[in-house]
């Protein structure tokens, strides 16, 4: 098969994964259309990506690192805490793996 075929196929196959996730967060889990509704999880997502050295294994490794972030802000939110308590965890996360991931590199 040609290389530009693959190619133009996994963006196609991308762009459909991709609305079928946000057709699934806003009809399933919320039920609404607001703006900002992903709230950055995209961003989380490059990071995890660039977290995991384009390796499978370790971005499972970051993804469990950002959802465990994430499920403890939950906890702390759910927990009787202030609603402003715990919002950041998952920036948080992120803005201590890419100094230590970067730690080695060569400018």
């Amino acid at each position: 098969m040609n290389v530009a075929a693959i190619r133009y196929l996994c963006v196609i196959l991308g762009c459909v994964l991709g609305a079928l996730g946000g057709a699934d967060l806003s009809i399933a889990h919320l039920r609404i259309f607001a703006d900002n509704m992903t709230v950055g999880r995209g961003f989380i997502g490059v990071a995890i990506v660039y977290f995991g050295k384009w390796r499978p294994f370790m971005t499972f490794v970051g993804a469990l690192v950002f959802g465990s972030a994430h499920a403890l802000q939950l906890w702390i939110q759910a927990s009787g805490a202030p609603s402003t308590a715990g919002m950041g965890g998952r920036w948080e996360a992120a803005s201590l793996v890419w100094p230590a991931h970067a730690r080695g590199r060569q400018p």
